[in-house]
């Protein structure tokens, strides 16, 4: 129990960062959220020490047609193989630390 709670505890930060990070302004522009998109670059350029005064005009022509867009699926992890390579590689990767995790906090009785 010790060991497990050790781990949680190691976690603990990286949750609380979930407030810290902003949403990329990319994502933004990809949903048609401009406003949105400026205000997390004028975030940005103050974390960065940029305190001019900075006129942000993103143009709605950068942003591209939803209906346009290439829809992503499962299929297409299979139909390509790069991607089929990359995906096996973090299944396996996933397995591995788990098993390791699960195997270790199992072990921790045995220890002492």
């Amino acid at each position: 129990r010790l060991l497990t709670g050790f781990v949680t505890l190691l976690g603990v930060p990286f949750v609380m960062c979930h407030w810290y990070l902003v949403e990329s302004p990319r994502w933004f522009l990809s949903k048609n959220r401009q406003s949105e998109a400026e205000h997390v670059l004028h975030h940005i350029a103050k974390g960065n020490g940029f305190s001019a005064n900075m006129d942000i005009n993103l143009k709605s022509s950068s942003v591209k047609d939803n209906s346009t867009l290439s829809k992503d699926s499962i299929q297409k992890l299979f139909s390509e193989k790069r991607l089929t390579f990359v995906m096996l590689i973090l299944c396996y990767s996933w397995f591995v630390n788990g098993a390791s995790y699960y195997g270790m906090t199992l072990a921790a009785g045995d220890i002492g």
